[in-house]
Formats: C-alpha cells, sequence, structure tokens
C-alpha cells in the first residue's frame, strides 16, 4: 500500500512540475497528498469542467487556498485511477485555453 502511494505520488510530481509547479520544495513533498500551484488557473472553472467529466480534486487550503490545488493519492486509488485523472486533467487545460 505504502509503495503504490509513492508511485502514485510520483506519477503527480511528474505531471506537475511539466504543467504548473508543486507547491512544496524537494525533501517536503507528501506521499499521500500533492500540493499544486495554479500558475493563474481559474480553479472553480478547472473544477467545473472536471466534476462533469466525473472527476474530482480539492481547492487549495490555508494561505495558500488561492492558489495552489491539491490532489490525494492514497485510500483504495488505483495508478490507473491517478493516471486517468491526469489524463482528463491535460485535456481539460487544452480545452481551457
Amino acid at each position: 500500500r505504502y509503495e503504490r502511494h509513492h508511485r502514485m505520488a510520483e506519477m503527480v510530481r511528474q505531471w506537475a512540475m511539466k504543467r504548473l509547479g508543486l507547491y512544496a520544495e524537494e525533501g517536503f513533498r507528501s506521499n499521500t497528498i500533492s500540493v499544486i500551484d495554479l500558475k493563474g488557473m481559474d480553479f472553480k472553472d478547472f473544477d467545473k469542467r472536471l466534476r462533469q467529466k466525473g472527476f474530482e480534486v480539492s481547492p487549495g487550503y490555508g494561505n495558500v487556498k488561492d492558489v495552489t490545488f491539491r490532489i490525494g493519492h492514497m485510500g483504495d486509488l488505483t495508478e490507473k485511477d491517478i493516471q486517468d485523472l491526469l489524463d482528463v486533467m491535460d485535456e481539460t487545460m487544452e480545452e481551457m485555453k
């Protein structure tokens, strides 16, 4: 289970670093959740579009709630679940251009 959480976290981190960036610095990243920079993207629109496609991410929290969003990668999720989410996020971001 913990190894799978780590693999899914790495999938999300690699995606985020290519597209938007991660909030946490190297050495401070969690294997249970990733906090991703929005880089000015409209989270409400992004979230609405994802939900229409059957996917969900979480808004930022605390002091960074307006500039980040979060993706959980633990519990009973599979690597396929994460890859499907990443693919749909790519598709959605392309639509938002």
